[in-house]
């Protein structure tokens, strides 16, 4: 087994994108966990007990505390076995998808209070596999309804967790 010193890693990171955005995401995941009580609203209290078995801050800390852990685990390996910058080649084309996608998905997040999470569910998904390739009509309905069905039944009957209801509800 090799032995790496501070240097070492110094000089990986050098040039080193990946282990940069790891960086970030290590950052983030930091920040995230520290604004959860700012963030999450505590639940409603009915003579002093609440509808929900579980807080509404346990995912959020779950979420943040998985996103610390692998981007430090991550973070090392990329500094072990630094990547050759995958950025460089892609081409304009690939770019537009990436920003199109990115933007699908900021979509999700302007439409998922208005909405409620099961219809923006059906949405973006039928949108995001629209768009990445998916023709067949009946496997497309089949997942942009089935996918946020099974979620959205998964957390408000199982885990008793309250998800934006929209206009349909």
């Amino acid at each position: 087994m090799k032995k790496h010193n501070l240097k070492q890693y110094l000089s990986a990171l050098k040039g080193n994108i990946e282990a940069y955005v790891l960086i970030g995401f290590i950052f983030l995941g930091t920040v995230f966990y520290l604004l959860i009580p700012y963030q999450v609203q505590k639940p409603k209290l009915v003579f002093g007990t609440t509808f929900m078995d579980m807080q509404p801050s346990l995912f959020p800390k779950l979420a943040s505390i998985g996103l610390l852990i692998t981007a430090i685990l991550a973070l090392i390996q990329s500094l072990r076995n630094p990547m050759v910058n995958p950025f460089k080649e892609l081409t304009r084309p690939a770019i537009f998808q990436i920003v199109l996608v990115l933007i699908i998905l900021y979509t999700f997040a302007l439409i998922f209070e208005p909405l409620g999470y099961w219809l923006s569910g059906i949405l973006i998904s039928a949108a995001l596999s629209f768009y990445l390739g998916n023709r067949n009509i009946f496997t497309l309905i089949l997942l942009s309804v089935g996918i946020p069905s099974a979620i959205y039944f998964i957390f408000t009957r199982l885990l008793l967790i309250s998800l934006p209801e929209g206009i349909l509800f």
